[in-house]
């Protein structure tokens, strides 16, 4: 008898990374489907992925303006390794979730920052093509058979 077989998406993470997605997701009470997708736009699943302009760091692309804050509050000291940049990123969305109760404005703000995400909004842009393919790779998902 199987209990609570872990069910893995079909995306090119390991399984050992989908763990750590769960697991945090489940910490942070944030759906494991928004993390994929946001690791999808924001670094096509590679582990050690660097912007052009070396500012922004992993999976899910944290920008070095975070990192000393990030590293003081959750004692995170390697933005490159998988477990601590899903746990920056994770934390930065929860935090943006609570205090804009709108995921896509905290989307829009983890994107652009909240002063670039307060411009658009006061330009009454409410979504952008950055927050509509998250949604969009939110619906594609689907678990390995």
């Amino acid at each position: 008898m199987v209990i609570n077989e872990v069910k893995y998406y079909d995306v090119p993470l390991s399984e050992d990374i989908q763990d750590i997605i769960f697991e945090l997701c489940e910490e942070y009470e944030i759906s494991p489907l928004l993390i994929l997708a946001v690791i999808k736009k924001e670094s096509w699943f590679t582990v050690n992925a660097m912007s052009s302009d070396g500012k922004c760091y992993g999976l899910m692309q944290i920008h070095r303006i975070n990192h000393k804050r990030l590293s003081e509050k959750l004692g995170l000291t390697d933005f490159l390794d998988p477990k601590q940049n899903i746990r920056a990123g994770i934390y930065m969305i929860r935090e943006l979730l609570d205090k804009y109760n709108d995921l896509t404005i905290a989307l829009m703000c983890y994107n652009a920052g909240e002063a670039g995400a307060r411009r658009q909004i006061n330009n009454g842009i409410n979504s952008t093509a950055y927050t509509r393919k998250i949604f969009e790779y939110m619906d594609e998902f689907e678990f390995k058979e």
